[in-house]
Order: structure tokens, then sequence, then C-alpha cells
């Protein structure tokens, strides 16, 4: 009854590919390379990059450039079609307060469950909301939200606790805190 246009639509829609996508084709990574605004891919962010491992020169040591560059990119970047940050960050979002809180004592304690964990002044104060790759809508020199940008942060804890261990993971979470 509904026919195969109907099935392939909704198997896209489980996956999230936005209908833009299913009309021109998928968005491949030489596209994206090409984009006039702001190129992505490996060798054309090399410099947001460089400039991540310039800023977090210490805790970001040895994590691949690939990695970065999945830190660095928003799930509405592309439709979410290259590699995105959401699991990183998922995995940030839940080892960062634990690791916050499990080194405090006493009054600080207090302080800190009172906190949000509201990462975004971190990433203002670091420059990160330059480098996040995102969906601007079409505006040139948008600032992405505080969501996006607390969101990258937990990405980076993510891949530093996946890629370096828990010690340096939490050494860079009290790093976040401390400038926070």
């Amino acid at each position: 009854m509904f026919g195969r246009l109907f099935i392939r639509q909704l198997s896209y829609q489980q996956r999230r590919i936005p209908r833009s996508a299913i009309l021109q084709g998928p968005v491949t990574l030489d596209v994206l390379a090409k984009d006039t605004i702001r190129p992505y891919g490996l060798a054309e962010s090399k410099k947001d990059i460089d400039a991540l491992k310039t800023s977090f020169s210490d805790s970001v040591s040895g994590l691949d450039d690939s990695l970065l560059l999945q830190v660095l990119t928003h799930k509405s970047y592309a439709g979410g079609l290259p590699s995105h940050n959401e699991k990183l960050a998922f995995v940030g979002r839940k080892f960062f307060p634990v690791s916050v809180l499990t080194s405090a004592s006493g009054d600080h304690v207090k302080t800190l469950e009172e906190l949000n964990f509201d990462l975004s002044g971190f990433a203002a104060k670091n420059g990160l909301e330059k480098l996040v790759y995102w969906n601007t809508k079409g505006l040139t020199n948008a600032q992405p939200s505080a969501k996006i940008t607390s969101a990258s942060v937990y990405a980076l804890v993510g891949a530093i606790l996946l890629k370096k261990g828990e010690k340096a993971a939490h050494e860079f979470a009290q790093k976040v805190v401390q400038q926070n």
C-alpha cells in the first residue's frame, strides 16, 4: 500500500538524515571540503585542530587529529553525516560530575552540587566557540549556543578519558572547574 518510497523515507528518518539529503543525495566529505565559507576535513581543518592543540597542549597531546576533529564537530553540522561528538559528549557528561565530586571535600561538595556544570564559560575563555563545526543556518558570524559549546568540552573530556585514561581525564576535569 505504501510502496518502496515510504519505506525508504522511514529508514532515512530513523537514521536522522535530513530530507534535503534524501532529495539531493548524501552529503560527502568531498562536498564539505569544498565549502567556501568553512571547509571541513582533516587537511582543511588543520588550522582549527592546531588551535585546539595549543589551547590544551598538555591535555590533548597524543590524541589523533581525526578524534579532535570529531570533538569539534557538533551533530547539527551537515545533518550529522560526518562523525560528530555526541557519543564522546555523553561519556564526558557522565564522567565529569563524578570526577569533580569525588575529589571535592566538605563545603566544596555543597557548592559543586549547586553548580549545573555549564561549561560554556570555559569554552568561551579558551576560544572553543570559534572552532566548533555546527549548523549556522546561513549566518556567517554566528556564535554557537551554550549547549553546543558545553557539548564540545564534554566531548573533549570523553576523548581524553577513552584515549589517555581516567587519571588524565580527571586532571583535565579539575582544570576545567578551576578555570570555570
